[in-house]
């Protein structure tokens, strides 16, 4: 990577987190570095139909309720903290569940369920293909997003663009992407994950002000201005 980048004439990064941890890391002007952030494709921009939500429903055999984490099952993505904020008593009645599919290290995760009693309330339905997804955010009381790093979290920007309450890990690039439509917490602090999923689980108020604010803070994100800074900088080095 240093020597790519050493190379380049210029470096396109998808998040001031990211352009930093290259300035820190690779040695590199702030100036040389672009941030172009993504956007999202048209299904997660559109209203989700009322049968979409049934049909997933169905298919997936979901709770009426739940919490819901996206992403591969590897230590980075840290899915442990939610399970030991759920096996707090206080979140006994919450099931979560997990699309993805599993990473190395899968079997702590397994583990972990194991010793923590949530098998029950656990339900793992593997990866779920894209057009699947805008259900399930619709659908869920609560998205979770703990990662430990993220150049990005496309997930989250998914998430909030569906209408899903967001409580996601306070590090890298997350803030940059939450915005105040969601709710921040330090990815190692249990307690802060409880209190979390307590409030939105139960404050039927607090879940749809993160609805509305959701859809607008993704709005600020388009592949249409990412296609827009990238041309300008072709034509700068031309």
């Amino acid at each position: 990577m240093p020597a790519f980048l050493r190379a380049a004439d210029a470096v396109v990064a998808i998040s001031e987190s990211t352009r930093s941890d290259a300035i820190r890391l690779y040695g590199l002007k702030q100036d040389a570095i672009t941030i172009a952030p993504p956007g999202l494709g048209q299904r997660f921009t559109t209203p989700i139909d009322p049968a979409q939500l049934t049909a997933a429903r169905a298919r997936y055999g979901l709770p009426e309720r739940f919490a819901l984490f996206v992403g591969t099952l590897e230590p980075r993505k840290n899915l442990a903290v939610v399970l030991r904020a759920l096996a707090r008593p206080a979140l006994s009645d919450v099931p979560l569940v997990v699309a993805g599919r599993p990473g190395w290290l899968f079997a702590d995760t397994e583990r972990l369920i194991e010793s923590l009693g949530l098998r029950s309330r656990v339900l793992r339905i593997g990866r779920v293909p894209d057009d699947d997804l805008p259900a399930l955010y619709g659908l869920a009381e609560v998205f979770t997003f703990p990662s430990l790093y993220e150049g990005f979290g496309l997930p989250v920007l998914e998430a909030l663009a569906c209408g899903a309450p967001v409580i996601a890990a306070d590090r890298s690039s997350l803030p940059e992407v939450v915005g105040d439509a969601g709710r921040l917490v330090a990815p190692e602090d249990v307690d802060g994950w409880e209190a979390a999923l307590v409030e939105l689980w139960r404050s039927a108020e607090a879940r749809a002000t993160l609805r509305e604010r959701g859809p607008v803070r993704a709005r600020a994100f388009s592949w249409d201005n990412a296609a827009r800074r990238i041309e300008a900088l072709c034509h700068d080095l031309l």
